[in-house]
């Protein structure tokens, strides 16, 4: 570096010399655009001042690129910059305090003779670290060249000096007030002058922006409020309601005339709504259609009718409801929240809306805490995981049964071949769903509870405790009409025949009291009659081979209790499903029966099943509507539903 560099201050390029560590660039970018594109306020232009007439623009202010290394040479170009700034802007850290570079720039403006216009910008650290208690010498962020005095030697003084500063951290001056402070330093004017000035041409701008927006947006309002009566006028409506295509007062009151200010704010909160209100079409739709109840209890904004219903749409029948109408409340974290919020402070059973039929035995899972209120854009794009699957529920009913076992290869044929879910799982009317299992039905053909083995035909009801207790403790009567219906005695020779049948069932199986007891509770596994004759079924093995039988110990020779199964129709009541249209999909491939052993699986698919075909992958169709009615059915008391137990392990 030359021993000396001189210049004069009038004979300058640049407004102000931005000096700062790379590693505060973000900064340093801020700044320079900050700098230039910044107007004075124009009250204050031409102003005399020290520097003279007051200019329009802050410009030009030069900035350093490049990192000076370990050299100490700043060269001749960043010399000439110095040379021709006015003022010198540093930037303030910690990092700024340790660079090379930063420090040589000071100096070298020191040298000018210009250190009364050196100005500093804080950003992060400490001024002073060292002079104050609890902070390190690393939390510096004044340059050592800056913090103390030129000496008429060419070198930094012993003398402490304190810098013309701003400070930008926050819970300081802040940006903005660190900004006009630099540029009062700048242009030789008042801090608070120039602070007054400029909240006031803010102010002034957004007044003018507000008012324009006003303008626009009334326009606009007129206009979309002119175009949807254009369209509604002039559009057929669709073949649903085509019968009032002669009579629009069928649904259309008279026009109020143009929106009103209140119509055009609820036009930008809430654009669904078009700004309008549909208070009165709605009572209109609602004379028919009075079966329609809303959304959930929790809902905070029922939309109204017309803005999912949309119509003049065209002569055809109605367009089904977009998902789109659905997520602009289930994708809304803001609605959701709210939604949760007030559905915690609702009974439960303000939420017992999607009732099934009388006939319908419906698992009723209870409600989460916060509802249904997970916030996702579609069905396979972050939709949550069925609630089954979801809490890994069980089924609760006691009745026992084995899937797995059912395709065992030592069952006996059915029709010529093996048992697979059709044998038993048979489609209602519609092919929607399918009916409920019975024993008569299902079971009877197979299990038909044989307990004499040289009367095949002769079974015990399947029925009651009490009436197969009833039926063992009259055996002798059921072995007589037996043998009268099968001819196999005649009258005269009935009473011979019972008490043969008797004797030998009483040789095979002890005494009354020890039958019953087997007959009840007896859990042998299944063994079939391959000797037992074609089209004849297994032998019975007990009661509580299938069912839980519990001892009455209160009354001597009281027929035990059996717990009565529940068999659910309706695993997912708030999801419609069909299976007649899932017919070309193999059941396994959804349900998994064929790996099931536990009584106490469900056996429903997961939410990934379906979304193998209904997504835009599968080319399936996969709205919300596929799946779900916004619309429930009338309520349905409580007490129809099946609760949800305790689940068994």
């Amino acid at each position: 570096m030359s021993a000396a560099v001189s210049g004069g201050i009038d004979q300058v390029k640049y407004r102000a010399f931005i000096s700062y560590s790379q590693r505060d660039k973000k900064w340093g970018d801020w700044l320079h655009k900050a700098l230039e594109t910044y107007r004075v306020p124009r009250r204050l232009v031409g102003k005399e001042s020290r520097e003279g007439r007051v200019p329009r623009r802050v410009f030009p202010v030069f900035r350093d690129r490049e990192e000076l290394g370990v050299s100490s040479d700043l060269g001749s170009n960043l010399e000439q910059a110095l040379r021709e700034s006015r003022y010198l802007i540093v930037i303030c850290s910690p990092n700024s305090a340790q660079s090379l570079w930063v420090g040589e720039e000071i100096k070298t403006f020191k040298k000018l003779g210009r250190e009364h216009r050196i100005l500093a910008l804080i950003v992060d650290g400490e001024p002073n670290a060292s002079d104050k208690s609890g902070f390190s010498p690393e939390e510096e962020c004044f340059p050592k060249a800056l913090r103390y005095r030129w000496s008429e030697d060419g070198g930094l003084s012993e003398t402490r000096t304190e810098p013309i500063a701003a400070d930008a951290r926050k819970g300081k001056d802040g940006k903005e007030n660190a900004k006009l402070k630099l540029l009062a330093g700048l242009l030789d004017l008042n801090y608070d002058d120039l602070k007054q000035r400029e909240q006031r041409r803010t102010l002034q701008r957004r007044l003018i922006i507000g008012t324009t927006a006003l303008v626009v947006l009334a326009l606009s309002g007129s206009w979309a409020y002119q175009e949807i009566k254009r369209r509604y006028e002039q559009t057929k409506i669709s073949t649903n309601h085509a019968a009032f295509s002669a009579n629009c007062a069928s649904c259309h009151e008279k026009s109020l005339g143009a929106p009103t200010l209140a119509q055009l704010r609820l036009l930008v909160r809430n654009p669904s709504h078009h700004g309008l209100s549909f208070a009165t079409i709605d009572r209109k739709c609602e004379s028919c259609h009075q079966q329609h109840t809303f959304h959930e209890a929790s809902v905070v904004q029922n939309r109204s009718c017309s803005v999912c219903h949309q119509e003049h749409q065209g002569l055809a029948p109605m367009k089904m409801v977009a998902s789109s109408q659905c997520a602009s409340c289930h994708n809304n974290s803001v609605i959701m929240e709210a939604a949760a919020q007030q559905g915690m402070q609702l009974p439960r059973e303000e939420f017992h809306r999607h009732s099934q039929p009388p006939q319908q035995v419906t698992f009723d899972l209870p409600r989460p805490d916060r509802g249904y209120t997970q916030t996702f854009p579609s069905f396979w794009q972050r939709h949550p995981e069925f609630q089954l699957n979801r809490q890994h529920v069980r089924d609760p009913d006691v009745l026992r049964f084995n899937h797995q076992r059912h395709f065992a290869t030592d069952i006996r044929l059915k029709n010529g071949k093996s048992l697979d879910c059709d044998s038993c799982h048979k489609p209602d009317c519609e092919g929607r769903f399918y009916q409920r299992i019975t024993f008569a039905a299902n079971c009877q053909e197979c299990h038909s509870l044989q307990f004499d083995p040289r009367n095949l035909k002769l079974t015990l009801p399947h029925a009651s405790a009490a009436m197969v207790h009833g039926f063992l403790s009259t055996l002798p009567t059921q072995y007589a009409e037996f043998a009268l219906k099968e001819k196999i005695a005649s009258p005269d020779e009935l009473p011979a025949f019972v008490t043969k049948q008797l004797t030998q069932l009483r040789e095979l199986v002890g005494s009354g009291e020890d039958f019953e007891r087997k007959i009840f509770f007896s859990t042998d596994p299944y063994k079939p009659m391959h000797d037992a004759g074609p089209g004849l079924p297994a032998s019975f093995y007990g009661c509580a081979f299938c069912h839980e039988v519990k001892p009455v110990a209160t009354a001597a020779n009281a027929a035990p209790r059996i717990a009565k199964p529940v068999l659910v129709d309706r695993w997912m009541p708030q999801a419609n499903f069909n299976h007649a249209k899932h017919a070309s999909v193999k059941c396994d491939d959804c349900h998994h029966a064929m790996q099931s052993r536990n009584t106490s699986d469900i056996l429903m698919p997961i939410k990934a099943n379906c979304v193998t075909c209904h997504s835009p992958a599968g080319k399936v169709v996969a709205e919300c509507i596929t799946c779900h009615t916004y619309h429930a059915p009338p309520q349905t008391s409580p007490d129809k539903l099946l609760p949800f137990p305790e689940s068994r392990p």
